[in-house]
């Protein structure tokens, strides 16, 4: 239909009738269920849409042409896996020494996590249109999940931004990056180095003192995470920056990742986002991360958890975390083994819901002593075997490896 209007038909159809309608689409021999979030016209003419897959994660939200909607009921389920389907249309190559972001193959942890309401969050909103498709960053030009508030004259839309892999001061030219870099003097993140073991180091660093590089970090970090929402006022947070050993120049550190953390936070949560680069995953450090972070609180003896809902990503990988410490906290216990959630909590650190969640994905909340009449669930009392804990570590694949080695903290800097 749409291929028979004239100009002006079709920018109307394009702008009214499209928005906000679902579709489906024909990727790679299945069809999908699509949302349309927005439209453009294209300086070629052609009319596209940007569309989230229904029941998908907003990461892997895309342009495409308009021609290819085919009228759908909005009620009906999608068809196929759409998560395959998308993970090779959103790699975009041909740089030299680049690596690209690859929607859920290459994600190990980068996500965020807003609010208290609930614990995990399977079917993303719609968000608004990537910005930027790509940044240059160091020997990396790395694909974008996200939209990120750059101001309008960087990245209002664009196909690439350039970003000082030190500094992380953005541009919009290869040839500012060139002159940018050439003065400027960082090596490493701003702050105090707390941890350093091997080629790794964690820096604090108090987002009052280093405000700018706070809110560079918070506006690049969004490229990567769906519901992030501090960028500027950051005064009240504190970032622990992970990074690694440059292999071709020894006194520099690149950035490999971060957390943040309220200098108050009235709901004891341990951590507020998380966001591993996508070039550093599959690596281990968003679990390095997350075990610096309950390292943290037992330095500062408070029982906490990051705040939800975490996302499909962060969900899987906290659950992880969150298993392995249990299951190895109650391995090391006397068979038979017999003890309540209060008691797994103050012994991990980890909060009594999360210690109830662990608990069910490896099958050991069932095995509840009868005789308890409380409806407390964290007083329930837990009686299991060696043997139960053994294979619920085979069942989960939880392992047994410590991230961090605690000896090496410097809890105090000059």
């Amino acid at each position: 239909m749409a291929g028979t209007m004239n100009q002006h038909d079709k920018r109307q159809w394009l702008k009214h009738v499209l928005l906000g309608t679902s579709h489906r689409v024909q990727l790679d021999d299945q069809e999908y269920l699509v949302d349309v979030v927005e439209t453009r016209e294209t300086e070629q003419g052609e009319m596209e849409a940007y569309v989230h897959f229904r029941g998908q994660d907003s990461r892997l939200d895309e342009w495409i042409s308009a021609y290819r909607l085919k009228p759908a009921d909005p009620t009906s389920p999608a068809h196929g896996d759409a998560t395959k389907a998308i993970t090779t249309s959103r790699i975009r190559g041909g740089v030299k020494d680049t690596t690209m972001a690859q929607s859920t193959e290459s994600a190990e942890l980068s996500t965020s996590m807003q609010g208290p309401t609930e614990t995990v969050n399977n079917d993303s909103e719609p968000l608004k249109p990537r910005n930027i498709d790509s940044i240059i960053f160091g020997m990396y030009e790395i694909g974008t999940w996200y939209h990120s508030p750059y101001p309008e004259e960087y990245g209002l839309e664009a196909d690439k931004m350039y970003v000082c892999e030190h500094c992380l001061k953005y541009m919009r030219e290869e040839t500012s990056l060139r002159t940018h870099k050439a003065s400027c003097r960082l090596r490493s993140p701003p702050g105090d180095t707390i941890y350093q073991q091997g080629e790794n180091k964690i820096l604090r660093v108090d987002g009052k003192d280093h405000k700018l590089f706070s809110q560079n970090l918070c506006l690049l970090a969004k490229l990567f995470l769906d519901h992030k929402s501090v960028y500027y006022d950051i005064e009240g947070f504190v970032f622990y920056v992970l990074t690694e050993q440059d292999s071709r120049e020894r006194r520099t550190d690149n950035l490999v990742g971060f957390f943040s953390k309220e200098k108050i936070s009235y709901e004891n949560n341990n951590l507020a986002c998380i966001m591993i680069l996508p070039p550093y995953q599959r690596k281990g450090y968003g679990k390095l991360l997350i075990e610096f972070s309950y390292e943290l609180a037992r330095h500062e003896n408070q029982i906490g958890s990051p705040e939800k809902p975490l996302s499909d990503l962060g969900y899987r990988g906290y659950r992880s975390y969150w298993a392995s410490v249990i299951l190895r906290a109650l391995i090391q216990a006397e068979d038979p083994i017999t003890t309540t959630i209060n008691e797994l909590s103050n012994m991990t650190y980890i909060h009594e819901n999360d210690v109830i969640d662990a608990l069910r994905y490896a099958g050991l909340l069932k095995f509840v002593k009868t005789t308890d009449r409380t409806s407390d669930p964290t007083a329930l009392t837990i009686c299991i075997s060696r043997a139960m804990v053994e294979h619920a570590i085979n069942l989960t694949g939880a392992g047994q490896q410590r991230w961090i080695d605690i000896d090496k903290i410097k809890w105090t800097t000059q």
